[in-house]
């Protein structure tokens, strides 16, 4: 009975947190006719490319308004004015970074080391520079797979989700 009385007073806490809590503006990047998106709040980092090609604006979005963004606080770009989002893929990312680079490198250093201690006279062997170059060449081949072009001139399009229309007064 106790559990239950605990349960009951930690749900009501957090439906009460959840009613005080102010509604936010998202804005959304959808794939047209699919449901795929990728949300943005405020203080999320973006990086995009205007319609015309001529500007590029990276950095925190400071404000969501009804038809725009506000980004550092001193660049307001329109929804129309949007024409590529550069999205950073953390995955690929973290493996060209960890995995290829880092691990050809260690690798090397750690195979190095191993003939050093041994006294193996060829210190870094073919097979060594083969196996680490290989990763380390990889991790850079595949940099440019890192960052994803939503173009929102083709396949993409953007919205502003306002919440706060929805709120009860």
């Amino acid at each position: 009975m106790k559990r239950l009385l605990v349960k009951i007073m930690i749900l009501s806490i957090l439906f009460q947190l959840t009613a005080v809590a102010s509604a936010q503006q998202y804005f959304v990047v959808q794939k047209k006719g699919k449901f795929k998106n990728f949300k943005y709040i405020s203080g999320d980092y973006i990086y995009l490319e205007t319609k015309r090609g001529e500007f590029k604006l990276s950095g925190k979005i400071t404000q969501i308004n009804d038809t725009s963004l506000v980004i550092n606080k001193t660049s307001e770009i329109g929804l129309n004015d949007i024409g590529v989002i550069f999205r950073p893929n953390g995955l690929i990312r973290g493996f060209s970074n960890l995995f290829f680079i880092q691990g050809g490198a260690a690798y090397f250093f750690i195979a190095g080391a191993n003939a050093l201690i041994n006294n193996e006279s060829p210190i870094i062997d073919k097979s060594t520079l083969l196996i680490s170059g290989s990763m380390i060449a990889t991790g850079f081949a595949i940099k440019p797979f890192i960052t994803r072009k939503l173009n929102v001139k083709e396949k993409w399009e953007v919205k502003i989700l306002n919440f706060d229309e929805f709120k009860k007064e």
